[in-house]
């Protein structure tokens, strides 16, 4: 589970199953999310006029669309939590200041040693953001797109990620994580993690495991190879990956758009490069595949 805002509004209202409600409160045992969640409170149980200050159709637009809230008898205490969540929303996003996030563009790879000794390699088109209190309690950061992980081991100071409607624990480990899209992909390089997804559920991986949840729907898996980090050492890598995967990866780190036909998008190939030029990217495609391409508006077109 997931110490956010949809989340904090949720147990106050008393929206919580009693799984939800168990996982939450171990998370108040942390700290800094303990002081957090503190502040929330006493705005909730002031009993705010939300109402008169916020409008309510967006607010209502920041749960979303497809969650369903279980029924409660006070349609007062419904409105106060869409309103927290939308009050909360601008909070959180305040709680991490412009000096402890990092970002990167399409084509740009970045490498940020933390205070700890903690190294992160950030890909192309993702953004990075620690909380302030990092290493004072607990380590916790943000992540949205892909990153490669190295963390310094520090059992006292547990490693939290928290991404997309995941968290995951470490003490000390290396992982790679890619996240976009409803999608998300973690492979442990060494040692061992724990994920949480967002109902609490808890999955335990340890080197050479790969946890993916496609739109809901989780798997674990076994690693072949480095491929999931290839990226980080500018290489291409695909181990038996659809080509519609493939597409999305190359889009994301070099803007490039490649279109195919509907028919191979779920077909899977081996590609291994040992650069990331493009143009030899295309050719090896061409080969493999055995389609030929045409450059129209910007997008390569395999025919």
């Amino acid at each position: 589970m997931i110490f956010n805002e949809e989340n904090i509004a949720k147990y106050l209202s008393g929206e919580m199953s009693q799984t939800e409600t168990e996982s939450f409160k171990q998370l108040l045992q942390i700290k800094n999310n303990e002081d957090t969640f503190s502040f929330y409170q006493k705005i909730y149980r002031q009993n705010i006029d939300f109402k008169s200050s916020i409008n309510e159709d967006i607010a209502w637009q920041k749960i979303e669309p497809g969650k369903s809230l279980a029924p409660i008898k006070w349609q007062k205490i419904i409105l106060l939590v869409a309103s927290l969540v939308l009050v909360l929303g601008i909070i959180s996003r305040m709680l991490v200041p412009d000096s402890l996030k990092w970002a990167t563009q399409v084509g740009e790879v970045e490498t940020i040693v933390l205070s700890d000794g903690s190294k992160i390699i950030l890909n192309a088109n993702s953004s990075f953001g620690i909380d302030e209190a990092y290493n004072k309690n607990i380590r916790k950061v943000f992540l949205e797109g892909e990153a490669y992980f190295d963390v310094a081991k520090n059992s006292s100071k547990p490693f939290w990620v928290e991404f997309s409607d995941h968290s995951l624990r470490v003490v000390g480990t290396s992982f790679n994580i890619q996240s976009r899209n409803k999608q998300t992909k973690i492979a442990v390089h060494t040692g061992e993690i724990q994920v949480f997804d967002k109902v609490g559920k808890e999955y335990r991986l340890k080197s050479g495991a790969l946890f993916l949840n496609t739109y809901g729907k989780i798997d674990i898996l076994t690693i072949e190879e480095n491929e999931n980090w290839a990226w980080k050492d500018d290489k291409f890598e695909y181990i038996n990956e659809p080509i519609s995967s493939i597409c999305s990866d190359i889009k994301h780190r070099f803007g490039l758009v490649l279109l195919f036909p509907e028919a191979f998008q779920m077909k899977t190939l081996t590609l291994k490069l040992d650069n990331t030029n493009t143009s030899q990217l295309i050719r090896a495609l061409e080969t493999i595949t055995q389609l030929q391409h045409r450059e129209v508006d910007g997008q390569i077109i395999f025919k």
